[in-house]
């Protein structure tokens, strides 16, 4: 009696041992599943599938040769081969879900953490680009204006030998003309 208090599954002939009893009923808890699940009832005329009849369980798997193919030993072999397929691929998809909800909010959290690291180097790297090209500008602008006088002694100098140049060009022609004459 211990030992039966201590494992309640002890009597039971597999893990599974709740597997041939029927679904649960799953009643609504809210008005909004309620109203869903009746809308789902009146498009097929039935409430929706019990886990149990859903595609996703194996017994909905098993198909059954044809009538002609009832009694052909390969035809089943075929048909259980399929159901065996089904099943490692219902197992591997169980096994990732289980994972999923294992581990998949840590990996989650895991990996937005790194990515707001990321974003924290890449923001700080966009400032000192910033603060580079910033002191670039200024080094520019302090060049520029340290060669400003300069730029406007030249161009004076510039005008100057134009207008010289303008004043010879009048005086050369004048000089031609009073040749000519």
């Amino acid at each position: 009696m211990q030992a039966m208090a201590s494992d309640p599954t002890v009597n039971t002939s597999s893990a599974h041992y709740l597997a041939s009893l029927p679904a649960p009923p799953l009643a609504p808890s809210s008005a909004l599943l309620k109203s869903e699940y009746e809308r789902l009832a009146e498009n097929n005329g039935t409430p929706p599938p019990s886990p149990a009849t859903s595609s996703f369980h194996p017994a909905s798997w098993a198909q059954p040769p044809k009538n002609a193919m009832s009694n052909d030993l390969q035809a089943w072999k075929m048909a259980v081969e399929q159901i065996k397929g089904k099943l490692e691929t219902s197992h591997s998809t169980l096994t990732n879900l289980e994972l999923q909800s294992t581990f998949g909010q840590s990996a989650w959290l895991t990996h937005n953490k790194s990515l707001a690291k990321e974003a924290k180097v890449e923001r700080e790297r966009l400032e000192a680009l910033k603060l580079q090209v910033d002191t670039v500008n200024a080094s520019r602008q302090g060049d520029q204006e340290a060669l400003r006088p300069k730029a406007q002694a030249l161009t004076r100098k510039w005008q100057e030998l134009v207008v010289k140049n303008m004043e010879l060009t009048r005086v050369n022609g004048d000089l031609k003309r009073q040749k000519t004459s």
